[in-house]
């Protein structure tokens, strides 16, 4: 069994600066990082254990072309570090599930 050092979600939102609002403001989670740029809009929240990182469809759009070369996600995507500098992310796009393997 892999030791999991980290666990990250991501979620593709709609409406920004509502869901940032709902997160941070209504349940508390502290702001981490902001790393949003002219290419989109992403900031990490603290989820305890875990992150929990808001992105914009362009965000999105721009991670998937990063990690996996193409758009792959939908609303949630989530990434699972491996020791050995690999890391899978399972991703949902409608009713479709589907693993894909990225370089870390």
């Amino acid at each position: 069994m892999a030791n999991v050092t980290e666990l990250r979600v991501a979620l593709t939102v709609e409406d920004f600066d509502q869901a940032l609002a709902f997160y941070r403001d209504v349940l508390g989670l502290e702001q981490l990082a902001d790393w949003s740029s002219g290419t989109g809009r992403v900031v990490a929240l603290d989820a305890g254990r875990a992150t929990l990182e808001l992105f914009d469809q362009a965000q999105a759009e721009s991670v998937d072309a990063i990690e996996a070369g193409r758009r792959v996600s939908g609303t949630v995507r989530l990434a699972v570090p491996k020791r050995f500098g690999f890391r899978q992310c399972a991703c949902q796009r409608g009713d479709q599930h589907r693993i894909v393997g990225m370089q870390a």
